[in-house]
């Protein structure tokens, strides 16, 4: 059997990474098989000790690749992954036998030398990576992902989601994508407004918890927590032209900050590094800014920033703190796999919906202050626990 794992991005971004990590090892475990993964960023992937052994392709239109060329290579880019597309989605759709599509579809592939389209033919199942990159946010990857979908589906392939977040589908062309491209798919939602939008556009999704909780098994946790806090901040260009003056982070844990003794070790965590190949992340910025707000309340904290590479270093930073503040999603569940008390800052419906399917909901809504004292350790384990459960019966259990 070959599995495609398509909608890769970058281990860049730590979270992202994990999530691609998981997928491969929810399919490796429910199939027996390494998959082939479409991404963004090959290179990333391929150089990363962690994915050694997988197989890696680009994406149609992926940015990095778009990068390495001059005007003419993009053009000759733009055309031929353009129009394997549109070719794919006109034969998915023609009345006739599946092994004649397929037939086409590898000469297409062959003419216009897109490797992508010839791993999708040559697939059996195609399962979508876990995650939040669905949405009007991004509307050219949804696109490009609904389409491939649609070609898939067309040739006779299964095709499935890991868990996914889609953080709103307001816009004509993506709503009719998903109400068309996404039949046939077998959706699996992480909260409950992914649910209900898919829901209102006639297509129904299992909900399942984000793949990060399967990190609940791994027995990390520092009884000493030694770090009185644990701040994870999103980089500022998420926000673009509405880039707050001051970190939309900073509220949340100020007054906490001040309260802290004289020496005690506060660790800030950038997620999302910076990459001239793919022009964003920027957290290891926005954890200076916090930390000059640190320095300036509490000057004699010991203030640190940590640009982390690895999945299991934050969850490392996270088991030897008293407590996190978190605006990256898989920041905060890292936290809460190990038990740690976490403060989430959400910016996206997809953090109170997947906390609340957790319920673990008021992480989200609370004071710190009453997070301390209401919400155990114990209490968060047990739910994290109760949600690695219902994942890895999803997604990993055949």
């Amino acid at each position: 059997m070959r599995i495609l794992i398509s909608d890769a991005y970058s281990p860049t971004n730590v979270g992202d990474g994990e999530l691609v990590r998981l997928s491969i090892e929810s399919v490796r475990s429910r199939y027996g098989v390494l998959p082939v993964v479409l991404c963004t960023d090959k290179a990333g992937f391929e150089a990363d000790p962690e994915f050694s052994g997988t197989e890696f392709c680009f994406k149609p239109l992926s940015r990095v690749r778009w990068r390495t060329f001059d005007a003419a290579g993009r053009l000759s880019m733009l055309f031929r992954d353009v129009s394997g597309i549109l070719l794919a989605l006109v034969t998915s759709i023609l009345p006739i036998p599946t092994s004649t599509r397929k037939s086409l579809l590898r000469a297409c592939s062959r003419t216009l030398r897109t490797a992508w389209l010839s791993e999708i033919v040559r697939a059996d199942r195609v399962v979508g990576v876990g995650g939040g990159y669905l949405g009007d946010k991004y509307l050219r990857e949804s696109l490009i992902t609904l389409a491939l979908y649609r070609v898939a589906i067309g040739l006779k392939i299964d095709v499935e989601t890991m868990p996914i977040s889609i953080s709103s589908a307001k816009r004509t062309s993506l709503s009719l994508a998903l109400r068309f491209f996404g039949r046939g798919v077998r959706w699996r939602s992480r909260e409950m407004t992914t649910q209900n939008i898919l829901l209102g556009l006639g297509l129904h999704s299992d909900c399942v918890p984000d793949l990060a909780w399967l990190n609940v098994s791994v027995d990390r946790t520092d009884p000493q927590r030694i770090t009185a806090l644990v701040v994870a901040p999103l980089g500022s260009d998420f926000y673009g032209n509405d880039r707050p003056k001051e970190p939309k982070i900073w509220p949340h844990m100020r007054d906490y900050v001040s309260t802290l003794d004289p020496g005690a070790r506060v660790s800030l965590i950038a997620m999302h590094y910076w990459d001239n190949r793919l022009q964003d992340g920027r957290d290891d910025q926005e954890c200076e800014r916090v930390a000059e707000l640190i320095r300036g309340v509490n000057p004699q904290l010991k203030v640190s920033i940590h640009k982390l590479r690895k999945y299991s270093e934050v969850l490392t930073h996270m088991s030897g703190a008293r407590f996190a503040v978190c605006e990256r999603l898989h920041a905060a569940l890292a936290g809460l796999a190990v038990g740690t008390q976490t403060k989430v800052v959400g910016y996206e419906p997809k953090h109170r919906g997947v906390l609340e399917l957790a319920g673990l909901h008021t992480l989200v809504d609370e004071s710190i202050n009453s997070i301390q004292t209401r919400i155990t350790s114990e209490f968060i384990a047990e739910k994290g626990a109760e949600q690695a459960v219902l994942t890895r019966q999803s997604v990993m259990e055949a």
